[in-house]
């Protein structure tokens, strides 16, 4: 103690010297005779260097300190990461229950319930040869397997070792699948579908409620005594599964309550060697399957008997499905179809061989056709005539699924028809045109058929308007203004409404006209209840008859006003 207060005391001699040679510099630099100031101020600078050096060894104290804590604070931490990793390697290392040691056995550390089940075992009869095994294991790493029963029957297997610092036991069930946990066994026994598993000699080791309802068995015991299968040949599918590794979909048809349902079956060989099964009930699908294959099958029937031509196209641009007028129709290969070939390689096929019309933009009108595609509901209307003189009208349109859809209707025979009526048509005009008299020819619907020029000079009628077929009352309507229509035109039309209009020719022979002209009418019935209507301008004959006086034309009658 006096040594240092010594070594105290010496310290401070050395810094009243230091400060009083400091003071007596201060004054030579300042260029004045030391005072009691210069005292002061040397005093406050060396304190202030004190100060300061104290602060220093302060600050690297404290910074040596804080490297230190956070030095340790990574080892604690790369002790709780190795921590972590050795139980991910341990829980992912088997599917056993697990029972990490200490000193403490019944402070296990514990996985998948493996603590309480080593402290049911320890209960167990064979506890104390259990408790001697772990005692070696903690106390010598002795590594040990044993078989032990729990209090309640229960057999399990224990695999002690060491692993790193630590001692572990690995606890499995003789039964994994009776040992689950219940709430997995719960979930399993609320499926509606059955699931079972079969030991390696197919023996039946557990199923859920869903497999006994349809097995007819009542429990698990009686099932597994009955060794009942879910459906006929079903241990013979399990044992093709435990050659191979797994089945899949097999469709199989079992009666459950007197009705015939569809199941498919899935079977899966695990690792232990043990076959776990299970059938999902596809009854209605199976069902809406068959009705979909039906309503098919009807409509390719139907779609076949239609002589319309239909091809169908999906939304990848690539053929679909076709009719048989379609593959009549076109002659194409059912292989080259097959492949599903696109859009434009069919075009492409099709123009090589002269079965597409010709046109210098066939670029351009392919992708017009393919433009189809891109906008659902669109719709192109075109007439093809072929190089072997087939017409077709062809329609096609997008479906609003992207795909596109063909119409192909053979127009030759309509054509050919429509020609040759045309060419009759004109005919009998030319015919009818080489008669003075108006003639006009209308059908059992009053629309005027057929007429010939001298019917529209002789009432002022427009031939555009004659040639659309108008009705009896229209073209009275258009002779509504013109001479004659109070009269005449009413007698035409009870004519040709008439049953028997013959009996109008008995005493309508001539009709007088309003601006003094004279009509000859004459009305006569057709086959298929066509009407002929003939009238003669006899207005010259009359007058010459009326000036030759009474009787001089004996065999024409005097005008008749109706």
């Amino acid at each position: 103690m006096h040594a240092v207060l010594g070594m105290l005391m010496s310290v401070l001699s050395a810094l009243a010297d230091w400060t009083n040679q400091l003071a007596e510099e201060l004054a030579v630099v300042a260029g004045h005779t030391f005072t009691r100031n210069d005292f002061v101020v040397a005093d406050v600078v060396v304190t202030s260097a004190i100060i300061a050096l104290v602060c220093v060894a302060f600050g690297a104290a404290s910074r040596v300190k804080a490297h230190l804590m956070c030095q340790a604070m990574k080892a604690t931490l790369r002790k709780a990461q190795s921590e972590i990793r050795f139980r991910e390697a341990l829980i992912g290392a088997c599917s056993e229950a697990i029972a990490v040691l200490g000193a403490d056995v019944g402070a296990a550390i514990s996985y998948r319930g493996g603590g309480a089940l080593l402290q049911a075992c320890l209960n167990g009869p064979q506890g104390c040869a259990l408790a001697t095994k772990l005692n070696a294991l903690l106390t010598g790493g002795a590594a040990f397997r044993i078989a032990v029963t729990t209090g309640a029957n229960r057999r399990v297997i224990l695999r002690g070792c060491p692993v790193g610092s630590h001692a572990a036991v690995f606890l499995q069930g003789e039964d994994p699948w009776v040992d689950a946990p219940t709430e997995y066994r719960a979930a399993l026994e609320a499926l509606t579908m059955p699931v079972w598993v079969r030991k390696p000699d197919l023996s039946l080791k557990w199923a859920n409620r869903a497999y006994l309802d349809v097995a007819g068995a009542k429990s698990v015991e009686e099932a597994r005594g009955a060794q009942t299968p879910l459906v006929r040949y079903e241990r013979e599918l399990a044992r093709a599964v435990s050659n191979d590794a797994v089945l899949v979909g097999t469709k199989r048809y079992i009666t459950v309550g007197g009705e015939r349902r569809a199941f498919t079956l899935n079977i899966t060989r695990r690792p232990d060697s043990c076959l776990v099964g299970s059938a999902v009930d596809v009854t209605e699908m199976a069902r809406s399957e068959g009705t979909q294959r039906i309503e098919a099958e009807t409509r390719a029937r139907m779609l076949n008997e239609l002589d319309v031509g239909i091809a169908v196209f999906g939304a990848d641009k690539c053929f679909t499905s076709a009719n048989l007028a379609c593959q009549q129709r076109w002659g194409l290969d059912k292989d080259f179809l097959a492949t599903r070939p696109p859009l434009t390689e069919l075009f492409d096929t099709l123009r090589q061989t002269r079965r597409l019309p010709e046109r210098h933009d066939f670029a351009e009108w392919k992708h017009e056709h393919l433009v189809l595609f891109e906008k659902p509901g669109a719709r192109i209307e075109e007439t093809w005539h072929l190089a072997d003189g087939t017409s077709l009208e062809v329609i096609a349109h997008g479906d609003p699924h992207g795909g596109t859809y063909y119409f192909f209707k053979d127009l030759t025979a309509q054509l050919k028809v429509e020609a040759s009526f045309n060419t009759l048509r004109i005919m009998d005009r030319a015919i009818l045109n080489t008669l003075d008299d108006a003639i006009a020819i209308f059908g059992p619907d009053g629309k005027l058929r057929l007429y010939n020029d001298a019917l529209a000079n002789l009432w002022k009628l427009d031939p555009a308007s004659l040639e659309k077929e108008p009705h009896l009352s229209a073209i009275a309507q258009m002779c509504a203004s013109r001479p004659g229509y109070d009269v005449i035109w009413k007698i035409v039309s009870a004519a040709v409404n008439a049953a028997e209009p013959a009996r109008f020719n008995d005493w309508i022979k001539v009709v007088p006209v309003a601006d003094n002209r004279t009509l000859s009418l004459s009305v006569s019935r057709l086959p298929l209840g066509v009407t002929l209507v003939r009238f003669e301008d006899v207005t010259d004959l009359r007058r010459f008859a009326e000036e030759l006086g009474p009787g001089a034309l004996q065999p024409f009658p005097a005008a008749q006003a109706v």
